[in-house]
């Protein structure tokens, strides 16, 4: 799609309460009731895990490593947060029970990067990126890390693997191969890749739906050239609509476990904070206020 296909703010807004609507009309409206939402968060001085209620209460600290840690994953049952971080000196991926909070085993390569983790929907298998010979690649491996293999395999930078919920069989991820970081997809055997997005901008933070038939992203396509904000797009339609304009630099989309909403984060003003909103783009709520908080991810409760 190019340029002249981009339609005005007033068109845009009326696509995306259709996009909305058809979301309600299949789902309906689920209770959000007992989901959580993990975020990282710099309030304390260091970058740490922490986790909160789906409106914003009872906020927690959920890892104490004094050091920088980020970007959340939790398992499908709720009960194991995977993240990376630098406490041990170099980038790794460490996990821990939701539960007890203990710190369990994950086996990470030696490498400049290990960043992104992703539990496949079964919960047996984690995804993740590292370097690999001078590139960043995306690998699958155990739960535990174990007997890692890399997916992809190009002169190009790829991290941010996001398995389809409901298939377990293909993956969104973000892709350099073109030259610009877009959206791509393809099989967990690194086949079938198509590019979803066009090519213009630069695109980050992929995430399905609960259903696998829509996704969510962040994208300096639209209004505001060159500034992120969220997008999303029906898979079989590959119609991209823009949700957020015109305040601030949005960014880290994820559904919420209903289908119908979403959380993101928002930098406006000196701070970064994170807000929920319908699938529209109406109804945006702020849920937190204290420093900075990033790369949240919206989850059932532990089952």
């Amino acid at each position: 799609m190019c340029s002249s296909d981009l339609m005005d703010a007033a068109g845009a807004r009326k696509v995306a309460r259709e996009f909305a609507a058809d979301i309600l009309a299949q789902f309906g409206a689920k209770s959000l009731a007992g989901s959580k939402i993990y975020f990282v968060s710099d309030r304390t001085g260091s970058r740490e895990i922490w986790s909160m209620d789906h409106d914003g209460t009872n906020q927690r600290r959920i890892t104490q490593y004094n050091s920088t840690s980020s970007m959340p994953a939790v398992s499908p049952d709720g009960k194991m947060v995977a993240f990376t971080t630098y406490a041990g000196g170099n980038p790794q991926i460490r996990v821990h029970s939701t539960d007890s909070g203990r710190r369990l085993p994950f086996y990470n390569p030696v490498s400049s990067v290990v960043e992104t983790p992703e539990f496949t929907p079964d919960g047996k298998q984690m995804l993740f990126a590292t370097a690999i010979n001078g590139w960043v690649q995306i690998c699958i491996g155990g739960i535990d890390g174990s007997g890692f293999r890399r997916i992809s395999n190009v002169r190009a930078i790829e991290v941010s693997p996001r398995v389809n919920p409901k298939t377990g069989a293909d993956m969104l991820f973000i892709s350099g191969r073109g030259g610009r970081q877009q959206m791509w997809r393809m099989n967990l055997d690194g086949g079938d890749m198509q590019q979803l997005t066009t090519g213009e901008g630069d695109v980050a933070n992929p995430a399905w739906s609960p259903s696998g038939q829509q996704i969510a992203f962040a994208w300096t396509r639209g209004y505001e050239p060159g500034n992120f904000n969220i997008f999303v797009m029906d898979v079989a339609k590959r119609q991209p609509i823009q949700l957020t304009q015109g305040t601030g630099r949005n960014e880290n989309p994820w559904w919420a476990p209903d289908g119908v909403h979403l959380v993101f984060t928002s930098k406006r003003g000196n701070s970064t904070q994170i807000y929920t909103m319908l699938a529209d783009g109406s109804n945006v709520q702020q849920l937190t206020t204290q420093g900075n908080n990033i790369q949240p991810v919206w989850v059932n409760g532990v089952n």
